[in-house]
């Protein structure tokens, strides 16, 4: 339970030999190889050291295609899986099997351009469709649409707007134009589509008359045939591409057989490109490659035999203080711990330097949720909706830990439900009144009787959880050789603690006089002047003051969201109670309590995680670690079966 001691790793091998030692590196699992640190090499090395390419964005690529490939065959197949399906497990040697690697990029490659296709044919389906619309309104005109004159005559398709009286126009058409004529082909609830028809020496002058009523002329003129012809051969054309679209959904669906072998080749693929970001990490010479990287002390025995079938020379050593912002982090937890690797990282890692929070985390993160939530029903559930989900999904790496913590918080939520009192809020007395008895829980705490007892408790707890804190600050310090900071710092502050304690007892308030001294003598020590020294120990006084107060006030949520899940709960048991029937009572329960369970799984985990963040971690944590990224095997739609 702390953070893993790290070596440094330098390597010089055979050219030659790069694919077989990665390969060998890989299976390992162990190493990581860091970036080339030649910051500014002269002209000499610049001449020697070069960085080859390994095929790593044609990976990528291929990579990325299968990815597209699976998702097709999702959108047009979905899978049926069920709800803990496990995912398949498969050997190493399969995995980096890649004899049918190409077969199966190929494969996604196809179902890319069949849905590129269909696509296509989507877009000419709409345009057909656009163009029908456009030519319904006109098929009863029976003369051909490309007709827009004869001899002696010119003919216009058009359209007004609805709202124009048709027999207005006509009649002033007639009044000035008594040879023109406009014919009514359809109508419907915002245009009239219309056939003008004039002679040719008088056009301009019948144009002008029907524009006053809002005529344009229509595109329809651009078609040949009539518009009845036009629209049988566009319904044909539609057909066509019906047909053809379904020709490529087959294509694609027949694919599904394959789902499975697309998903082991992108999880080769992702393990091949990750081997190739690696190589393309190596300087290189003529004849040799030099890498630098970084192994857990305690897996440093095995690279021995590793490295001995090979060419090549190494040696570890261990990390300088100018190498710990560079050395990564791997906590090294059991697996009681190891699930609240995830709140860590959400956060930031810990630096090389720091310390690992995990055992603390384990302590007082479940704690506080539990207290939030306190429940005996919620408890049971969230326990064995983690233990289901893990077992039968056979869930590995972060998935399998989340539903650890899933299982550790419902065990927490538990007990702080059982010593509340709490199941299902009060649903027991509440079932028992409506049939004329007497149930009363018995419990250790009431919040709702006695919410002052939560609220005092709450306040002890965050006192405790920052005593913790600053102790293990004070225990960093003294490992780093910084003793006198540690007795200023933290000795100072606990001595002030004491001392108010003692003078809250009535025993005397001469401790807290020393460590109020204690503070304002030290804690400006690093002020080059001796009003520069008092000055920064007085405000470091007003500081503490202030930030401890509001950072203990913080933990008042722990008795917040106790109430608030408590009485919401009350509340819908009441409701269903009301009702007088068993059957409704059940409906509203179920409802009203998934809806609270929900709520507060959501409130109960943000607010104590924001406890852990801010309150506890602002007293001790040493963050920006960067993360442990060794070459090993990469998957995301199979586990790897532990061999022997």
């Amino acid at each position: 339970m702390a953070i893993e001691k790290m070596k440094r790793l330098k390597l010089v091998a055979v050219k030659s030999e790069r694919e077989s030692l990665l390969k060998e590196l890989m299976l390992l699992g162990c190493v990581q190889i860091s970036e080339p640190e030649l910051h500014s090499p002269d002209a000499e090395e610049a001449e020697i050291f070069t960085k080859e390419t390994a095929g790593l964005s044609e990976f990528r690529a291929d990579y990325e295609r299968l990815l597209s490939g699976i998702e097709l065959l999702n959108k047009y197949v979905p899978e049926k899986t069920g709800l803990f399906s496990p995912k398949p497990e498969v050997s190493r040697q399969s995995v980096l099997d890649e004899s049918s690697l190409k077969e199966y990029i190929e494969l996604a490659k196809s179902l890319d351009d069949a849905d590129d296709k269909i696509k296509r044919l989507a877009v000419e389906e709409s345009r057909i469709k656009g163009l029908i619309e456009t030519l319904e309104p006109w098929v009863s005109l029976e003369v051909p649409l490309e007709l827009s004159e004869t001899k002696t005559c010119v003919l216009m398709p058009g359209v007004v707007p609805s709202t124009v009286d048709l027999k207005t126009l006509k009649a002033e058409l007639a009044a000035d134009e008594s040879e023109s004529q406009i014919f009514e082909v359809s109508s419907d609830r915002d245009i009239h589509y219309l056939l003008l028809v004039a002679m040719k020496e008088n056009q301009a002058k019948v144009l002008e008359i029907v524009r006053r009523f809002g005529f344009a002329p229509s595109s329809v003129s651009n078609m040949k045939g009539t518009a009845k012809e036009n629209i049988s051969d566009l319904k044909k054309k539609l057909s066509a591409l019906e047909t053809d679209r379904k020709a490529l959904t087959s294509q694609i669906e027949a694919a599904a057989s394959s789902r499975y072998e697309l998903k082991l080749s992108a999880d080769r693929m992702l393990t091949k490109a990750g081997q190739a970001e690696n190589a393309e990490r190596l300087l290189c010479t003529e004849s040799t490659i030099n890498f630098e990287g970084w192994i857990p002390a305690r897996e440093e025995k095995k690279l021995y035999p590793v490295l001995s079938r090979f060419n090549c020379a190494w040696e570890t050593s261990e990390p300088t203080e100018e190498d710990i912002e560079y050395v990564p982090v791997k906590l090294q937890n059991n697996a009681v711990t190891q699930p609240f690797s995830i709140l860590t990282e959400m956060y930031s890692l810990p630096a090389y330097n720091g310390i690992d929070p995990n055992p603390f985390l384990f302590t007082f993160f479940p704690m506080f949720f539990g207290i939030m939530l306190a429940d005996l029903g919620y408890g049971l559930l969230l326990f064995l909706g983690g233990f289901m989900y893990k077992k039968k999904a056979k869930l590995k790496g972060s998935q399998a830990n989340v539903a650890v913590l899933l299982m550790i918080c419902g065990i927490a939520t538990a007990i702080f439900g059982a010593l509340s009192g709490s199941f299902f809020g009060d649903a027991i007395p509440q079932v028992a009144k409506m049939y004329g008895a007497e149930i009363e829980i018995p419990s250790l705490i009431n919040p709702l009787a006695d919410p002052m007892t939560v609220l005092i408790g709450a306040l002890i707890l965050g006192f405790i959880q920052l005593i913790v804190g600053t102790a293990l600050n004070g225990y960093m310090l003294i490992r780093d050789g910084q003793w006198m900071d540690a007795v200023f710092d933290v000795g100072s502050l606990w001595l002030l603690f004491l001392g108010l304690a003692l003078g809250v007892m009535g025993a005397t308030w001469y401790v807290a006089y020393a460590g109020v001294a204690m503070i304002v003598l030290t804690q400006g020590r690093s002020s080059p002047t001796i009003g520069g020294k008092i000055g920064g120990g007085l405000f470091s006084l007003y500081s503490i003051a202030s930030g401890w107060f509001g950072d203990v006030l913080s933990y008042c949520r722990l008795m917040a969201l106790m109430l608030a899940g408590a009485v919401i709960a009350q509340v819908f048991n009441t409701l269903g109670t009301m009702t007088g029937n068993i059957v409704a009572f059940l409906l509203l329960f179920i409802v009203g309590h998934l809806l609270n369970l929900g709520l507060n799984i959501i409130g109960s985990f943000v607010h104590s995680l924001r406890l852990q963040y801010l309150e506890f971690f602002g007293k001790f944590y040493r963050e920006g670690g960067k993360p442990y990224q060794p070459l090993t095997i990469k998957t995301n739609y199979v586990n790897i079966i532990k061999e022997d």
